[in-house]
């Protein structure tokens, strides 16, 4: 019999642990990236494995925890691992509402999507033959390890559904999303020949494992399920969706081909990157295209993000050489296992830009990315590495065990920043969201303490967590009294890629130049006399930057 399932609300409560003094008084230049933040949790065991955040600047947090009650619910714990799934207001530290979920065995949550009408949706996995599911629910007893999805109103926590999903033997869910008509899809794989299907993809079970990709309707009803893959172990990692509503899905699936048009790219060698895109158009998804991406021996995938035209980020880490670099930031593997980007056109048959990440490392493990409207991307995750590429750090190299880290890319796949984030154990970044300030970021702590933030009050905290980016112009120089009635001015700006604006007295503003990024601006017709030039560079879309101002008097006469 279900346990019931309940929400506490908790009425703005602070948790101001440790936040971080952006800027030493004696600092002579500002850093263009700044760090603040807090640790989230009690006596407990907690991780952030995931986070969303709302057009309101609410942040939505899905969390591990083992040990006892999350402070803000107290009686939630049911035993081994449950998850919580908590509201923070925009403020980023107050606590409106958190939501315990979980049997008496382990449950492990893996993702967290919010929809257009304020709903939230988690899934993981759960070996608790108790998991609590709602009345009605498409399957309520486990059999050994089922996945779950669970929808709760984005306003109070309260629990909408709560249903288990899967076979015979084990099942894990990996990634979830929800579309523009509210319906939840999520993704992960099988062990199961029996996996529920309502169409069958390529046929019967086929091997170790198979990918699953998984649809219910806003009331928890079973919309559409289907299964992929080769005689090898399969599996979606990752799913998302783009402005025209078709699904993306990233996979592992070694030895799976399809008839569908497909698109090979790099030394590929049957155990690669596979992104498929499926039109959903119709009543349900329909396979249009794949894409593979590799080296010369087995790409692990991580995760992806659709960009807001269309274009497609993958991250993952390989051992091996021969994956197709299009101008890299970094053309060489570091030691064992490093990271790889890869942003693919709208198209899927090209790549824009690609690049190996990390440093002198037994491995590193991309866990998140976000991209922003002009076309920046945004990944963080775990790593061993003590020598990675950092650029306006604000954690100078790996400060234990394994580190977090968050690493910002342009369009044209410049490095912006990076930086380690973490303390002497054992630290995860796995969780990102943009704001018109910078990305937020979430993850975990193992004690003792994560750089910057505080102590750990447990065996380890969920981390909550900021970089703000204030891009600055500096070194503005042109003539004070020139004769030309077009005068041309030069300046610098402190962080790669950002977007330059100029204006002259109130004049409105525009590009600088024909470059988004240019250095150098032409002022149209002035007439003599006095005028101001002042310039900014904005790091994101929205993003209010510093104003650098220069006087100048025009002395040539009117031609």
């Amino acid at each position: 019999m279900s346990r019931s399932l309940r929400a506490t609300v908790v009425a703005a409560t602070a948790l101001t642990v440790g936040l971080l003094t952006l800027a030493p008084a004696h600092a002579a230049k500002p850093e263009p990236v700044a760090l603040s933040g807090h640790l989230l949790g009690g006596s407990a065991n907690e991780g952030v494995a995931d986070a969303v955040t709302g057009a309101d600047g609410s942040t939505y947090v899905a969390m591990s925890l083992v040990g006892g009650d999350f402070a803000h619910d107290p009686g939630g714990h049911q035993g081994g691992w449950d998850v919580v799934v908590a509201k923070l207001a925009p403020n980023g530290t107050d606590v409106v509402w958190a939501t315990t979920i979980g049997g008496s065995d382990n449950e492990e949550v893996r993702a967290i999507a919010l929809g257009p009408d304020g709903h939230v949706a988690i899934v993981g996995s759960t070996s608790s033959m108790d998991f609590p599911t709602t009345p009605g629910a498409y399957k309520s007893a486990n059999t050994v390890d089922d996945g779950y999805v669970v929808r709760l109103d984005g306003t109070t926590g309260d629990i909408d559904w709560s249903t288990l999903i899967g076979g015979s033997q084990v099942e894990e869910l990996l990634d979830v999303a929800i579309d523009a008509d509210n319906r939840i899809w999520t993704v992960g794989d099988t062990q199961s020949d029996d996996y529920p299907v309502s169409q069958l993809a390529d046929g019967a079970f086929q091997g170790a494992a198979e990918a699953v990709l998984t649809g219910f309707n806003p009331n928890g009803t079973l919309r559409y399920s289907t299964m992929y893959g080769g005689g090898s172990w399969d599996v979606f990692a990752s799913l998302g969706f783009d402005a025209a509503g078709d699904l993306y899905a990233l996979g592992d699936m070694p030895g799976w081909t399809t008839a569908k048009p497909s698109t090979t790219l790099g030394d590929t060698d049957g155990d690669d990157a596979a992104v498929l895109r499926f039109s959903m158009g119709g009543p349900s998804p329909v396979l249009e295209r794949a894409t593979f991406v590799g080296g010369q021996g087995p790409d692990h995938v991580g995760t992806m993000a659709v960009g807001p035209t269309g274009s497609l980020v993958i991250a993952g880490y390989t051992g091996t050489g021969g994956m197709p670099l299009v101008h890299a930031f970094q053309d060489q593997l570091g030691a064992d296992d490093s990271a790889y980007l890869v942003k693919l056109d709208r198209t899927g048959q090209a790549i824009v830009w690609s690049t190996y990440y990390g440093g002198s490392s037994p491995w590193i493990y991309p866990m998140a990315i976000r991209t922003d409207a002009w076309g920046a991307t945004y990944v963080s995750g775990m790593s061993a590495g003590t020598a990675g590429q950092q650029v306006h750090a604000v954690q100078e190299g790996n400060a234990g065990k394994t580190d977090g880290f968050v690493a910002k890319i342009a369009a044209d796949g410049r490095l912006v920043f990076s930086t380690y984030l973490g303390g002497p154990d054992t630290d995860t970044v796995g969780a990102l969201a943009l704001d018109r300030t910078g990305v937020r970021f979430a993850g975990g702590a193992q004690g003792p303490d994560f750089a910057g933030l505080g102590t750990v009050s447990g065996a380890g905290d969920g981390v909550i967590g900021h970089l703000a980016e204030v891009a600055r112009v500096t070194g503005l120089k042109g003539a004070a009294r020139p004769k030309d009635r077009t005068p041309t001015f030069r300046f610098e700006v402190d962080l790669v890629a950002a977007h330059t604006q100029c204006k002259v007295d109130r004049a409105a503003w525009k590009p600088c130049g024909k470059r988004v990024d240019a250095t150098r601006f032409t002022s149209t017709e002035l007439a003599p006399g006095k005028h101001v030039l002042r310039v900014r560079a904005l790091s994101g879309p929205h993003r209010v930057a510093p104003i650098a101002k220069r006087s100048f008097r025009v002395t040539g006469s009117a031609s």
